[in-house]
């Protein structure tokens, strides 16, 4: 049952009809009732898992404000590194051993990762933080159920906020613009999704599928092939994007844009702040600014800096191309924070016009590059690199 499938939508479909024909003192348990079919439809093996963990995320919060929210943390954090990072965490220490010559030898061993974790794990955090600190102070099952069970947001984000989404449950009407607009976003989101980013798939190709495909591929072609990348991953992503606020849309929720024309902003700054702006907005706000922001002078910032962007990387995947594309975007934002202390704003103002489009043009050429790290070990990522500048 995935967004471009019609069993979607039938669900998607009986779900609003029964969110608004059920007292609105039930409609969490509505919501989440309908996400849990969801979820037991595509991941029916880790059904349990999520929720047993949302049960003793409750209870934890229930027994202790502020310790019970610290144990609920910890556990968050050990199921999302247990299933998502185990083996490599364990093969990252069993190669810094060979590297000193100490037989560590942890079992790498594959484990399953069950769907929708990563996002499901930042929901959690986010409900559990905002909780202990007193910004959210109503405790109830069936709206944390509701909250983390939202199948429309369950497996691709956007990631929400609890006040914001909680609060438009009860008050939501079934009306002609909700409708109008949710299934205009739905129709583009499917158009972005099935007609483009698939098209550019398929110029994509199988280029960076093996180390001996990108060996043997010409300049032009990894350029071409990188290029179709970037509007693939864009469209993709802001597709399903689009899908899940069409979907809430119907039930008269409102949730967070994702994207929004990313590749036409003039730095690196302003792509990130329209670049998935909910996984931005949210490792700014539990990551970066806990660990002191940019308050504390320029080599705070700078540690912080490349801190976020680093656990960015590895949120996306857990190997290192990963985090290293996490760094690089680091390199990008310390930069042009750089640049912007070197450089007074209003030095090139008689030539803004062309300075904006080269500033587009340069932003989307830097952000394009560091896709090779997304998408390839960091050695093809290099030798691809230096073939397509003619240097290999």
């Amino acid at each position: 049952m995935i967004f471009t499938g019609s069993t979607y939508y039938l669900l998607l479909i009986l779900s609003v009809c029964i969110f608004f024909v059920v007292p609105r003192r039930f409609r969490h348990w509505a919501l989440a009732l309908s996400g849990v079919v969801f979820y037991g439809d595509v991941a029916p093996a880790f059904l349990g898992l999520l929720s047993i963990e949302l049960i003793l995320v409750y209870l934890f919060l229930k027994f202790a404000r502020h310790r019970g929210a610290i144990i609920a943390l910890m556990g968050t954090l050990a199921v999302l590194g247990y299933f998502k990072y185990r083996g490599f965490f364990a093969l990252t220490i069993n190669q810094i051993g060979k590297l000193f010559t100490v037989g560590i030898g942890l079992p790498i061993g594959q484990v399953a990762v069950p769907l929708a974790l990563s996002f499901v794990s930042f929901e959690f955090i986010h409900f559990i933080v905002e909780y202990r600190r007193g910004g959210i102070r109503e405790l109830s099952f069936q709206k944390l159920a509701s909250f983390i069970f939202f199948f429309p947001t369950l497996v691709s984000g956007p990631i929400k906020r609890f006040p914001a989404y909680s609060h438009q449950v009860s008050p939501a009407h079934l009306t002609a613009e909700n409708i109008f607009i949710g299934g205009y976003r739905i129709i583009l989101g499917l158009f972005k999704k099935i007609v483009l980013a698939d098209t550019f798939a398929v110029l994509v190709g199988s280029t960076f599928d093996s180390i001996g495909t990108v060996t043997a591929a010409t300049p032009s072609l990894l350029w071409l092939s990188l290029i179709s990348f970037s509007f693939q991953i864009y469209l993709d992503f802001s597709g399903y994007s689009d899908i899940a606020i069409g979907s809430a849309r119907l039930f008269g929720i409102i949730i967070p844009e994702n994207f929004i024309l990313p590749y036409f902003r003039r730095n690196i700054a302003e792509f990130w702040q329209h670049w998935h702006i909910t996984l931005y907005r949210w490792i700014v706000d539990y990551i970066f600014i806990p660990l002191g922001g940019s308050r504390k002078g320029l080599t705070t910032t700078i540690r912080n800096t490349f801190i976020a962007m680093g656990l960015s990387g590895l949120w996306h995947g857990s190997q290192w191309h990963f985090v290293v594309w996490g760094l690089y975007h680091g390199v990008l934002l310390v930069g042009y924070r750089g640049y912007k202390l070197a450089i007074p704003e209003n030095r090139f103002v008689h030539l803004k016009p062309l300075v904006s489009i080269m500033s587009v043009v340069v932003t989307f050429f830097l952000v394009t590059i560091g896709w090779l790290l997304f998408i390839a070990p960091v050695d093809v990522a290099i030798f691809s690199l230096k073939k397509m500048f003619g240097f290999a």
